[in-house]
């Protein structure tokens, strides 16, 4: 199945995973589309409005969202830098980072209706990514920053 992503079918915030609307904003586009659609969002951009994935369980939605996993609100972080021109190893963070208790996006996705699964070979990619367009119903795909 080959997809072709035109100026006039892709919708983006260019930095920060929309905090808050990347995810609703998925789920609306294959409602009012019929069509399938991909959502890149951040673990911290998720936290916003991951309760999307439970409409489109309830309603069936074929949508896909990947989850860029990093342990933080990085957007937040930069942010609190910029604004104080400030540094990262001059910052303390407080409620920022994803570890006390470990964040478990995998389970929070499943137990909204999604169909979940790592990414962490790169050749199977295109295999979760085409199981997950023919799923009726949303898929929460994660793939983990590299240490």
């Amino acid at each position: 199945m080959a997809i072709a992503l035109g100026f006039s079918n892709v919708h983006f915030a260019p930095r920060g995973g929309g905090l808050g609307w990347a995810m609703p904003l998925g789920v609306g586009l294959a409602l009012g589309s019929g069509q399938p659609s991909v959502c890149f969002v951040g673990d911290g951009g998720a936290q916003f409005s991951i309760h999307a994935i439970w409409s489109a369980a309830r309603y069936r939605i074929p949508v896909v969202f990947v989850c860029f996993v990093n342990h933080e609100y990085r957007i937040l972080k930069d942010l609190w830098c910029g604004a104080l021109n400030t540094s990262f190893d001059q910052a303390r963070f407080v409620g920022l980072d994803f570890d006390d208790p470990a964040l478990d996006l995998e389970s929070i996705a499943r137990g909204y209706g999604a169909r979940t699964a790592w990414l962490r070979d790169p050749t199977m990619i295109k295999h979760e990514l085409t199981a997950s367009l023919q799923h009726q119903g949303p898929t929460f795909l994660l793939i983990e920053r590299e240490a």
